[in-house]
């Protein structure tokens, strides 16, 4: 079993539905905005939504998921980093990484960064760049864990190796609905590759890698455009 122990199909899903719909409602609705109010206002707003909506992230899909399912004698395999398959893991991170890397670049020359950056500051110290990429990785690391892992892994025993890689690719740009088309184009695009280099390799360090790779290039590359634009209107 690659999650260590057997779970029926539906229990994950529903699991997964769970803590997914919870943290919609607490990300995507106005609890944030009370939350923000509750903290006393403090600080960017945009910061504040952001990082929050990160962090949320990170610990339902990351930590709850993972304690309810140890809490059930899981033991996850897929965190692994399979010798046999070292090589291979290497190079389909080092090159769909580069590939991202190149997209985003493109995409930011060409002012076409899309929700990136989410902070909306007048100014990008240190202080903010250090916080939007490592609370981004936080998300990241979150996120795959339970879509990339407990919802691939957990099922493609019960369900089939076809049927699994297509729920979750469904899936996966159902939840992107939130960040318009061009996110859910991206997801029925490299979901599949993404699943199947998984499944392939019995770990989701690719996905890991990449996703990370290709958020973080996002952010960086729209940052600096955002950078060299203020600085071309006030020149």
């Amino acid at each position: 079993m690659v999650l260590g122990y057997y779970f029926s199909s539906l229990f994950i899903i529903s699991i997964v539905i769970v803590l997914y719909g919870f943290y919609y409602v607490v990300s995507y609705t106005k609890i944030q905005n009370l939350i923000y109010r509750i903290v006393g206002n403090r600080g960017n707003r945009s910061v504040f939504h952001a990082v929050f909506f990160r962090l949320s992230g990170f610990v339902l899909f990351g930590l709850v998921s993972a304690l309810i399912f140890k809490s059930c004698g899981a033991e996850f395999d897929f965190l692994s980093l399979p010798a046999y398959y070292l090589t291979e893991i290497i190079l389909w991170s080092f090159f769909l990484s580069m590939f991202f890397i190149v997209v985003a670049y493109i995409n930011a020359s060409n002012s076409l960064p899309g929700h990136y950056p989410q902070f909306k500051i007048a100014r990008w110290t240190l202080f903010y760049k250090i916080l939007t990429y490592t609370t981004w990785i936080l998300y990241l690391l979150g996120y795959e864990f339970m879509f990339r892992g407990i919802l691939l892994f957990g099922i493609v025993e019960e369900m089939g190796y076809y049927p699994t890689i297509i729920f979750n690719v469904l899936f996966y740009a159902f939840v992107h609905i939130p960040k318009g088309r061009k996110e859910v184009l991206g997801c029925l695009l490299l979901g599949p590759v993404l699943c199947v280099l998984a499944l392939k390799t019995g770990s989701i360090i690719i996905p890991v890698v990449v996703h990370i790779a290709l958020c973080l290039a996002n952010e960086y590359f729209s940052i600096r455009a955002e950078i060299l634009n203020r600085k071309r209107i006030l020149s």
